[in-house]
């Protein structure tokens, strides 16, 4: 009634070889560069960041102004209206 025929293999293409070593060679050395850069880089050296964020200010010890005042700190006074011409 429900007889398994039984299957050829599937062979890998060896493109699909050459793809799936490509790939793991790429990781291996990507993964041996940046473990290299991690143990080159000098213990006392400052690292550098481009966020905006004030958490990654040069000093998370000392308060920070909130923006409500570096906004008002940067708005300058206006003229009374009498005095527009």
């Amino acid at each position: 009634m429900n007889r398994k025929r039984e299957r050829t293999p599937i062979k890998k293409s060896r493109l699909e070889n050459e793809v799936i070593l490509a790939v793991v060679i790429l990781y291996v050395l990507l993964s041996a560069a940046l473990l290299l850069i991690h143990h080159v880089q000098p213990e006392d050296a400052a690292t550098r960041t481009s966020s905006t964020s004030p958490a990654h200010g040069p000093s998370l010890a000392a308060p920070s102004p909130s923006a409500a005042t570096q906004r008002a700190e940067r708005v300058r006074p206006r003229a009374p209206a009498g005095d527009r011409p």
